[in-house]
């Protein structure tokens, strides 16, 4: 469910994505129903709400067990960039959440 929910706020925040995998690798790449390891490279493009596009590189690790997802992580090339795209995209929210309903003249 932490999963699930993870991604429903981060199209919230970032309804656009383009993502382009560079590299994937299989661990087991025959094992469709034990436990599995998959891994990515990949750039990604984010654009958040007001139309401010962030550029990032990095790394998706999935252990799976069953079918299921055990582990997901993603690692980061530029983590600061990564805390300015959210913490951006975060003060926006929040400020149209507490500025109400605007007027019209």
């Amino acid at each position: 469910m932490a999963i699930k929910e993870f991604y429903r706020h981060f199209l919230e925040t970032f309804p656009r994505v383009r993502a382009t995998v560079k590299v994937a690798a299989v661990e087991n790449l025959f094992d469709f129903a034990g436990t599995n390891t998959l891994t990515t490279l990949f750039e990604v493009d984010t654009t958040n709400q007001e139309g401010v596009t962030y550029h990032q590189e990095g790394m998706q690790l999935i252990r799976l067990h069953r079918g299921k997802i055990k582990l997901l992580r993603y690692f980061f090339a530029d983590t600061v960039a990564l805390a300015s795209a959210w913490d951006h995209s975060e003060q926006v929210a929040a400020a149209a959440a507490t500025s109400g309903p605007r007027k019209t003249p």
